[in-house]
């Protein structure tokens, strides 16, 4: 790779052991995919580190102990908790614990205590055309695609990428990658996000790591696209799509392929839609003791959407209602009632954690002399959660519309 004058004193060390490291790193990652230089990072969305992975937390604090900062904005992925809340979830208390300890490495490396899978709405909003560094598949084909800044999946080399502020500029940082590769068709009416989701699942286990471009989508919401970009990410390894006056640079279907030809067009209908849905749902029977909202992890408008939908009500004494979130849209939707009201109908609005990767998941209940999942049957609207929680947390899973989800908790059984 060629390096300019300041990265090979970074390499070198001149600028210290961590960024010498960082560096080394991101150079051996650079030539392994025939990268010919680095490009300046304005923004990264990096692991937060878990105490259900062994050494993740003590190895920030090894480097935030040789002085380890982060040179651009920084915000962190979830966690397996809720911290601000841990008593509402039953979360053990040496977690919790653990978990505090990040919070202050975290603070004296200067990352940000996030732990959201949706950074974007939280006010880290990079422009089109920058160059950032994120992990997390539901915020990188986000970015890629609807706002147009430009990233990888960047596993863990998002921490290397902020020490230093630098990244190989190799997959979709080079333009030549971010070209349309399949057209998609859609042919039915999406009313709502899991319906965005259902089309995401399907066109994903077609196109696989490609890049399709949408017709027929007309005026989506932050949320459809959410839902639509993570179940892309899920059934498939998409980290970008295009929809034709929405995604930066791309104001029809021409300039989404730039000049590619289209290996293919994926028609998806309702009936595609339902197959979809359909190898998500496998449950053995209609009961259900966990139902789950947000993810991605929910708007305040989403939030705002299941407390209407629980006014007046009570959640099943025989199911659980937790409605994911973030701190910032839990903080407004604390100030407007919705909290209190989803709290008073016996749901749980939760923050920074996600079931499939928290203290629920199997391998953590098994060290902790729990075998067995915590749940029998989830019902989710998010196609990627349900595909991800049977095989993490254990449970049978169902998949519907949040209106259908909210009945069940209601009622204890899915009308489905």
């Amino acid at each position: 790779m060629k390096l300019t004058e300041q990265e090979s004193r970074l390499l070198d060390g001149e600028e210290g052991e961590i960024k010498a490291i960082a560096m080394s790193y991101l150079v051996k990652l650079g030539r392994a995919f025939d990268g010919q230089e680095m490009v300046d990072i304005t923004y990264a969305h990096m692991s937060s580190g878990s105490a259900l992975r062994e050494g993740e937390i003590d190895y920030l604090e090894e480097l935030a102990d040789k002085g380890a900062k982060v040179v651009v904005p920084t915000s962190s992925e979830v966690i397996p908790l809720d911290l601000l809340h841990p008593e509402a979830i039953s979360a053990p208390p040496d977690i919790v614990e653990e978990h505090m300890r990040l919070q202050v490495v975290q603070r004296r490396m200067g990352i940000i205590s996030t732990y959201t899978c949706v950074p974007f709405t939280q006010g880290f909003v990079p422009p089109a055309g920058s160059y950032i560094a994120s992990m997390e598949t539901a915020a990188i084909i986000y970015f890629n695609s609807v706002l147009g800044a430009k990233t990888n999946r960047c596993g863990y080399f998002v921490l290397y990428a902020a020490l230093v502020g630098k990244y190989p500029k190799i997959g979709y940082l080079l333009d030549e990658n971010r070209k349309g590769t399949h057209l998609v068709s859609v042919e039915a009416e999406l009313k709502n996000p899991t319906d965005y989701g259902a089309v995401g699942y399907y066109v994903g286990s077609i196109v696989g790591s490609g890049v399709p471009v949408f017709q027929g989508i007309h005026q989506p919401r932050q949320e459809d696209l959410m839902q639509l970009g993570a179940a892309l990410a899920t059934s498939g390894t998409v980290a970008m799509y295009h929809i034709p006056g929405i995604t930066p640079g791309s104001r029809t279907v021409e300039e989404a392929f730039k000049g590619n030809r289209s290996e293919g067009t994926v028609r998806v209908t309702p009936r595609e839609m339902k197959t979809a849905l359909g190898s998500l749902t496998i449950a053995r029977s209609p009961q259900v003791d966990f139902v789950f909202l947000g993810c991605p992890q929910y708007t305040v408008e989403q939030v705002r959407r299941v407390a209407d939908l629980l006014e007046g009500k009570k959640i099943s004494q025989s199911t659980t209602l937790w409605v994911g979130t973030n701190r910032m849209a839990f903080a407004m939707a604390e100030r407007m009632g919705y909290e209190e009201m989803i709290r008073k109908a016996g749901g749980i609005l939760v923050c920074d954690t996600c079931p499939m990767l928290s203290f629920l998941r199997l391998d953590a209940r098994g060290k902790r002399g729990k075998p067995g999942p915590a749940f029998r049957t989830m019902l989710t609207d998010s196609p990627k959660q349900a595909r991800y929680a049977h095989t993490t947390i254990g449970c049978d899973t169902i998949v519907d519309s949040v209106e259908k989800c909210v009945a069940a908790a209601v009622k204890g059984e899915w009308e489905g």
